[in-house]
């Protein structure tokens, strides 16, 4: 997801917004996961050949976000659940092994994104917020704060089980949240919707607690937030396992030293460039191929690493995108560019943007050049939806049309934050001038403006402050009589200062100026027609995001970011977030002239929120604006930036069934998703469109609803990924639900999924083949593994990872070597031993199974042996010591 992208999936309508439907385990706050994640990612480096890695503002935001929206949701009668709802995803329940078992799984799964021939950062970052939350409250829930002073290791490497059902760990209800004497770890039990329930909690056991909500007659173990018992110990212990799950992905097998996986995670912005690439090009191609040698030798000047995107298109084909971190790879595939074909002036340049933008990572910066309109321009809608919801800025560089500028275009660059620029062909190469300051990845929107003028001039002040180390102001407009930068002391920028470049274009001017002094600079543009105006700066003080959010839930408070733009005529929560360090700040909605409409309250200190967020209520304009955010920067400087895409009030809103989305779909067979359209204007007849970035839709059903006031309807897409699809391709489907004949009403939905060619074997039948020993003899008996599948037949890989018991080892001649034997491979041999003053032996064999294909399952079995002859059940203690012994 994008920095600034409105984002989330919701599935049911209350008090006039749309809540998703979830019933959420209890975890720490929200704002601790955001801030014990937020301060070990901004801690953590990698130096690769040369190159000096750190996560990016935007990587950093995404993996807090999926972390935290794993507690997101309601507790609403016949809601569905997704599958980050189970209790192991919180370590609750005592699922201690499962716990383990899923934070493996999905570290896992993140190394294989990362590794695949198309590193996928933005999927691996979800899996490792996802990840990070439940490794985290493994310390809020279970008691290893109270019995151990160090990280727990075994966490995502191995599993583990808590004491037994039979074990005592807290005093009886009513439960004061007091833990009693005994060994081993246990967690404490959520009830869900159902609330605190005496009728469920196993004897002895724990309550989470639920802390002042209604109905809540016991205080629980749980150490969600400060003035908890022990949360500081937590905290502490959290923090740590943070630090070890993030370098245990860095530094894995396939990661470590991989400049291209690293780069991936950590949120390397895109450089992208979709080039016309028909017979009328060809000075155009030129001009482009020479800019982008600039651009590329500007990057390896600063040191940077970008990854590039090129992608050609024409009609009646679009290319596929050519994505690398390799310049000199890169800059061959830009010189192999060649004009030919074409013939009639239209071609397929919103097909092209809409590939580009699903191949690009978050925060892309994208430059379209063409001579021609838009034959597509249908799919012009969808594809800045989509363009929006990844932070991904479309700028069109244009040297001719069919007509005068086709409006799809000044629609790609308004809605997504981008700028036009309409230039005569041999200007094209200077544009580099533009670009080059963005392969730093801290290229930041101080002003963004655009209208109309009629011959007169109109002054665009603009705050520079301590950190910008470059500004670039540009202009654009249909008939240009003067652009003149004002210094704060009056003094008019001119071509050939110190520090200063100038490009004249035949419509417009840009002006870069290096080290720019600290104070409020004047943009000042003379002439007629439309312009766009742009003042962007390198700076480490940027607006990180801003969301439109839900206000948790009275279970769990929290803000939780909500999808599409927001409904008109309806009062609103929005949270920001500024990055770098600030004095102040205070955020105004802004006209897209960027005249003040209002003023948007939003503060920090509201406490479920992270640390530094900026939260309020607030009732949105009537009309198209964008959120510009000043304040004083920390030297007490006055600054300003700007939330670059345009947000437009809707009347609809569109919403993803989560019941409907899979975990993976197919290769070759049809999936089916099932979006819901809400209005809450008048009547009206809705067009609706879905696309995806890889062509995969087939179907959308209907194609038109005709909803009246305060009606919805449900809207089927089919998608059929090719048989030959590679495992692991992302795919992002949006939906966008257009008022027939008003195109700036139009509301969308996005879902990303993944195809899976190859099914992980399944565990869940696994058992032993003897699941009980007699007599107690010593001996050494041979157990293997039974029940074990692979649903594409293909053959299955056993180990045995791990064997533990819950009766202490008693080491002696005989078993020297501890109670198993051959632990490492597909069978073990257990010793037939137990305790003669105990309630029998329980030994807890983990597994783990693979295909040799990437997929894997883990699961326990255990084995008895009873205290009495003719029993077959022991009672159960947990798996609190090693099998093995010292000679192992």
């Amino acid at each position: 997801m994008g920095k600034h992208a409105i984002r989330g999936a919701l599935v049911t309508a209350v008090c006039g917004w749309i809540f998703l439907s979830v019933a959420p385990t209890q975890a720490f706050k929200p704002r601790y996961h955001g801030d014990f994640t937020r301060q070990v990612l901004g801690e953590t480096s990698r130096t690769i050949e040369g190159h000096t890695l750190r996560f990016s503002p935007r990587a950093i935001s995404q993996i807090v976000d999926n972390n935290r929206n794993q507690d997101d949701g309601w507790c609403l009668t016949g809601s569905p659940s997704p599958p980050f709802s189970v209790s192991a995803n919180h370590f609750d329940g005592e699922e201690l092994n499962a716990g383990s078992a899923l934070v493996r799984k999905r570290l896992d799964d993140a190394r294989s994104l990362l590794t695949q021939t198309r590193a996928d950062g933005e999927g691996a970052r979800r899996l490792l917020g996802q990840a990070l939350h439940g490794v985290q409250d493994y310390y809020a829930h279970s008691n290893r704060a109270e019995s151990a002073g160090t990280a727990d290791d075994r966490l995502g490497v191995s599993t583990f089980d808590a004491v037994g059902r039979s074990t005592a760990t807290c005093q009886a209800p009513p439960n004061t949240g007091t833990y009693v004497a005994f060994s081993g770890l246990s967690s404490v039990y959520w009830f869900g919707c159902s609330g605190e329930d005496d009728s469920q909690l196993p004897a002895g056991k724990c309550y989470h607690g639920l802390e002042g909500f209604p109905g809540s007659n016991h205080a629980g173990t749980n150490k969600d937030a400060e003035g908890r018992p022990n949360f500081a110990a937590a905290q502490r212990l959290a923090l740590e396992s943070t630090r070890k799950i993030i370098d245990r992905l860095l530094d894995g097998a396939g990661v470590k030293d991989n400049l291209k996986a690293t780069a991936a995670l950590m949120g390397v912005t895109t450089l992208a460039f979709v080039v016309d690439d028909t017979g009328s090009m060809g000075e155009d191609i030129a001009g482009v191929q020479r800019a982008v040698r600039t651009i590329v030798n500007t990057a390896q000047v600063e040191g940077e690493t970008p990854e590039y995107l090129l992608l050609r298109f024409g009609d009646p084909d679009i290319g596929e995108p050519f994505v690398t971190m390799d310049p000199a790879a890169f800059l061959a595939q830009v010189d192999a560019l060649s004009p030919g074909g074409g013939g009639d002036c239209p071609e397929l340049s919103q097909g092209a943007l809409l590939k580009a933008v699903g191949a690009s990572v978050p925060g892309a910066s994208m430059f379209l050049f063409s001579d021609a309109s838009a034959k597509d321009a249908a799919l012009g809608a969808t594809t800045n939806a989509l363009a929006r919801e990844r932070d991904i800025r479309i700028s069109p560089v244009l040297t001719g049309s069919c007509s005068p500028v086709d409006p799809v275009y000044k629609r790609n660059a308004t809605e997504t934050g981008g700028q036009l620029f309409f230039v005569d062909r041999g200007e094209v190469e200077s544009l580099f001038a533009l670009v080059a300051p963005q392969v730093t990845g801290d290229f930041e929107t101080l002003l963004l403006a655009s209208g109309s003028l009629a011959g007169a001039s109109r002054d665009f002040p603009i705050a520079i402050d301590s950190t910008v180390r470059r500004a670039v102001f540009s202009v654009a407009i249909d008939t240009l009589t003067a652009v003149t930068v004002i210094r704060p002391d009056g003094h008019v920028v001119a071509a050939g200062e110190p520090g200063v470049s100038t490009l004249d274009l035949s419509s417009g001017r840009v002006v870069t100026v290096d080290s720019p002094g600290q104070g409020t600079w004047i943009l000042q543009v003379r002439g007629s027609g439309e312009y766009s105006v742009a003042a962007q700066g390198n700076t480490n003080l940027f607006v990180e995001s801003f969301e439109f959010a839900q206000y948790g839930n009275p279970k769990h408070p929290g803000f939780f970011s909500i999808g599409g733009q927001p409904l008109g005529g309806q009062s609103v929560t929005a949270v920001a977030r500024l990055g770098g360090a600030t004095l102040s700040a205070a955020f105004d909605a802004v006209a897209m002239d960027a005249t003040v409409l209002s003023p948007l309250p939003l503060a920090t200190g509201h406490p479920d929120a992270e640390e530094g967020d900026y939260t309020g209520t607030f009732e949105i304009p009537n009309t198209a604006f964008r959120v510009l955010v000043r304040g004083k920067d920390a030297g007490g400087v006055a600054f300003q930036r700007m939330v670059p895409e345009l947000i437009r009030p809707q009347v609809a809103r569109v919403v993803i069934d989560l019941a409907s989305v899979p975990d993976a779909i197919p290769a070759g067979r049809a999936s089916t998703l099932r979006f819901s359209v809400l209005n809450f204007g008048p009547p009206a007849l809705f067009d609706i469109t879905a696309r995806d970035d890889r062509g995969f839709v087939r179907t959308v059903s209907p194609q038109t609803l005709s909803l009246g006031a305060s009606g919805s309807g449900i809207v089927e897409v089919t998608i059929v990924p090719p048989s030959t699809t590679a495992d692991g391709t992302s795919i992002r489907v949006t939906l966008l639900a257009t008022v027939r004949g008003q195109p700036d009403l139009a509301n969308s939905a996005t879902v990303d999924l993944i195809v899976r060619t190859n099914g992980a074997p399944v565990c869940d039948a696994a058992r032993p083949d003897i699941t009980s020993m007699w007599p107690p003899n010593g001996r050494f008996v041979p157990v293997r593994i039974a029940g074990v599948t692979d649903p594409d037949g293909d053959a299955v890989d056993l180990v045995i990872t791990e064997v533990r018991q819950d009766e202490q080892p008693k080491f002696g001649p005989a078993n020297r070597c501890g109670d198993a034997e051959g632990v490492g491979s597909s069978s073990v041999s257990l010793a037939a031993a137990r305790e003669g003053a105990g309630d029998g032996r329980v030994y807890h064999l983990f597994l783990e199974a693979s295909d040799g294909r990437g997929g894997s399952c883990q699961a326990t079995v255990r084995v008895c042996v009873p205290h009495d002859q003719g029993k077959s059940t022991c009672i159960d203690q947990g798996a609190q010591f090693n099998s093995l012994g010292a000679c192992r």
